[in-house]
Formats: C-alpha cells, structure tokens, sequence
C-alpha cells in the first residue's frame, strides 16, 4: 500500500485493495460502453470466480451495446448480465458461503438481492467517482429493508485500488 494513502475505513487491509485491483482488472473484459464493472469472489484468501458484465455466453448480439447513447443510470432494457451474476453463477455454492466479493461500482438492487441469496457475507465495493459517471442503485437502506444489512458486512472502497 501506498505510503503517502489515508485509509479512513480501518475494515479495509491491503488484500481488499489488492482483490478490488483485480476487479478494476477483470473488467475490462466488459464490451459495455458505459459501464464496465468486474468482481471476484474470494473465500479463504482463494479467488474462486471472476466475472465482467456482458452478454450470455454465445450471444449473437455480443458487439451491440444497448446503452450506447442513453444518459447515465436511464431505464434500458437489460442488456447484459451483471459482474456480479457472472461470479455468482461461476462459483459453485460452497464456494460462495461465508466469502467476500469485490465489485469495481455499487452494485445495482437487482444484483444486490442475489448476493444476499448467494452465501456471500462481505461485500466490498467502490464508491468512488466512476469514470463513466454510472452507478449502482443499491444504498444501505435496500439492505436494512431486506435485514441483511447485519448478515452481509457492506465495505465501500472510496480510493480506487492501485
């Protein structure tokens, strides 16, 4: 870690920076225009899945980005499939129990309600200024209304991982 770096959230350590560099990394597998998000799941200091957001594997349309020309957070019809379900759904169910996801943005609501039915028990997501100026809709009042907010640790990440 740098030296000269404030780090205002003592919950944060050295290997969350280093897991949120490798989703800040897989996400630029993403073709999406706008917003390019990666996580990876990571149990017992094991990375155990990755994803980006994109189309279903084999998809006709990979080249075609729906968003292209919407205004940032405008309704639109799902495009593609969330960083967050790509990990999700490429980690088996032991894998995810009691593990952490890093995730390059706040995750949407729709994503945010399959983390809490995936096992996963911390999350660590960036808060920060996105490049796209696109960001999750999901707040800590979602998950205090779902009672999640004391069964999964919610860790924001303001400084982007170096």
């Amino acid at each position: 870690m740098n030296e000269t770096a404030i780090q205002l959230d003592p919950r944060i350590t050295d290997k969350d920076e280093y897991y949120m560099s490798l989703a800040f990394a897989v996400a630029k597998g993403s073709k999406c225009l706008r917003a390019a998000y990666g996580s990876v799941v990571v149990k017992d200091g094991r990375i155990v899945a990755t994803g980006y957001n994109g189309k279903p594997p084999h998809s006709i349309n990979d080249h075609i980005c729906y968003r292209e020309g919407l205004p940032d957070n405008a309704s639109k019809p799902n495009c593609c499939l969330h960083s967050e379900a790509n990990a999700i759904i490429h980690s088996a169910p032991e894998e995810r129990l009691g593990a952490t996801l890093y995730v390059s943005g706040v995750p949407c609501t729709d994503c945010a309600l399959l983390i809490m039915a995936s096992g996963i028990r911390r999350v660590v997501y960036y808060d920060g200024p996105a490049a796209s100026g696109h960001m999750g809709n999901s707040d800590f009042e979602f998950w205090r209304k779902y009672g999640f907010n004391e069964k999964i640790e919610l860790v924001p990440m303001s400084k982007k991982a170096s």
